[in-house]
Order: structure tokens, then C-alpha cells, then sequence
């Protein structure tokens, strides 16, 4: 099983032009502000401040890189839907690395499993599938609800996200309080994102 907790930080950028070489394997990592996708990170390489969160969402507008080994990366873009500025910079930020970089292989969109249809989540969806990437769906702090009305959300967003891309969208429950929720199924996607 591939060692998650050797990640650390390797650079931070405002600027698609700034990132490191296009090289290797990257994963995107995209949500809502408060969708909690720093704590995902965290949980997923056991290091409690590895992704820093602002304390003020919304405000954060750096893309910041995690060296998971030589040739492998997790890239944290910096949440959304706050303010309409910062999610028009953050549009033009992800459309650029979406057409040009070719070492992204896969993203992952953290959604509040309470709130399945926001529209800035619908389109960065779309965004995704429109450039012919894996997309994979995390349905976050799903310890807030009981496990028959995660379930239900659960199935609710499968169909939703699948109908309206007309693609296959993997999807998952998660929870940083409850770790048996989604984080060996999250492991397990990315091994295979990563050609682990």
C-alpha cells in the first residue's frame, strides 16, 4: 500500500505560469470554502496541518503543490463560492491548468454531502468531465447525518451528477470523524489515478 504520509509541501503559487515542470502525476483537489478539503488532505497523509485553510473563507487564493513522492503530486486549489471575484480568478486559474497541463490525470470535487446541488459545484463538475478527466466526487462530513440519510444523499447525487454529465462519475461518502467513512475508498482511487 502506497505511504500517504510521506507527503509534504512543495510550493505555492497564485499563477498557473509559476507551477512546477509538467511532469509526473497530479491530482486535483477542488470544493466549496468550508467544504473541507483541507481536512481531507490531512486525513488522507495522517499530517494534521500538511493543508492549511484560511480563517476567513473565501480569502485563500493560492494553488498549493504536496510531493507525495518523485514523480507524484496533490494540487490544493484554493475554495470557492465565497465571493464572486475570487471564484472568477479561481474559474480562469483551473480553466488554464484544465486545457494545458498535461500531468493532471484526475480530480477530485469535495462536496458538503447537506448540500448536493450548488451550482458553482454542478459547473466545476462539468468543467471536469468537458476535459475528458476522471472525476471523482467526495460527499464530506457525512458523520452531520445518519447513515440511512447519507445513503440516500448518497444515491441522490449518483443519480443527479451522472444524468446531468451523461458520464460515469465515481462518488463516495466521507468523513474525517468517523475514518472507516471513505478513506480506504478514496486510497483506493487515487492508487489507481496514481498507477500505484
Amino acid at each position: 500500500m502506497f505511504n500517504y504520509q510521506k507527503a509534504f509541501y512543495l510550493t505555492s503559487s497564485k499563477n498557473y505560469k509559476f507551477l512546477p515542470k509538467d511532469l509526473g502525476i497530479e491530482i486535483a483537489f477542488l470544493g466549496r470554502s468550508n467544504a473541507g478539503k483541507s481536512t481531507i488532505i490531512n486525513t488522507l497523509t495522517q499530517k494534521k496541518n500538511l493543508a492549511k485553510s484560511s480563517k476567513t473563507p473565501g480569502c485563500t487564493n493560492l494553488i498549493n503543490l504536496f510531493q507525495l513522492d518523485k514523480i507524484r503530486r496533490i494540487v490544493d486549489f484554493p475554495g470557492y463560492g465565497f465571493t464572486k471575484s475570487s471564484t472568477k480568478k479561481l474559474g480562469k486559474y483551473f480553466e488554464i491548468y484544465l486545457e494545458k497541463r498535461k500531468s493532471l490525470k484526475g480530480v477530485i470535487i469535495v462536496i458538503d454531502v447537506r448540500h448536493i446541488q450548488m451550482p458553482m459545484d454542478i459547473h466545476m463538475v462539468k468543467w471536469t468531465v468537458s476535459s475528458d478527466l476522471p472525476c471523482h466526487i467526495i460527499l464530506n462530513k457525512s458523520d452531520k447525518l445518519n447513515i440511512y440519510t447519507r445513503n440516500k444523499m448518497l444515491k441522490l447525487a449518483n443519480s443527479f451528477y451522472n444524468k446531468e454529465n451523461n458520464k460515469i462519475i465515481t462518488m463516495q461518502l466521507f468523513s474525517n470523524k468517523i475514518k472507516t467513512i471513505g478513506l480506504k475508498k478514496l486510497k483506493n482511487i487515487l492508487n489507481k489515478w496514481y498507477h500505484i
